[in-house]
């Protein structure tokens, strides 16, 4: 079977010929992560295909997060847990894993809420609850100080949610979710 060009796999060597660079210069990529490369017995190897993409100047941007998030622009209800007190909000992007939202009120890392977030999806209006925890909060995010930016994590969210989630994310990127 006949390897393809771009998925051709080259030692350290032959990269340092094919970028025509040093052998110090192609370990510094490497090393910053500029050139995606793994280290298989005492060398480096890479695929052609990734040297192109260095060549094009393309950076490489790892997504650290377990559950890519995409953009919406939807409202949520939420009642905090600690004292029942309920508000709204906005939410500017979601994932399977939470929410970024901007709320009305001040409130501390760790803070527990009950969340309701209303959407329409394949012309039927749906939402999803969840219960929450804030894992982070920038306050200085919009000017004036009346609203307040936070990321919100999922603690407890049943599957047909995630479904929900899944499907608007697909909707919202043009591309069909996974089942």
């Amino acid at each position: 079977m006949m390897e393809s060009e771009s998925h051709t796999v080259l030692t350290t060597r032959e990269a340092c010929q094919y970028l025509r660079i040093s052998r110090p210069t192609y370990l510094k990529y490497v090393y910053e992560g500029k050139i995606r490369a793994k280290k298989v017995g005492k060398g480096w190897k890479v695929l052609k295909s990734e040297l192109e993409r260095f060549l094009r100047g393309e950076r490489f941007i790892l997504e650290r997060r377990k559950y890519p998030r995409f953009p919406v622009d939807l409202p949520i209800d939420y009642t905090l847990m600690e004292n029942g007190n309920a508000d709204v909000g906005s939410v500017t992007n979601a994932s399977e894993g939470g929410l970024m939202v901007f709320l009305n009120e001040r409130m501390d890392v760790g803070t527990k809420m009950v969340v309701y977030v209303p959407f329409i999806l394949d012309a039927e209006a749906m939402g999803v609850k969840a219960t929450c925890r804030v894992v982070w909060r920038d306050f200085g995010a919009v000017a004036g100080g009346s609203r307040y930016q936070y990321g919100l994590q999922f603690m407890d969210i049943g599957q047909e949610d995630v479904h929900k989630l899944r499907k608007l994310g697909g909707q919202m990127s043009g591309q069909l979710p996974p089942s």
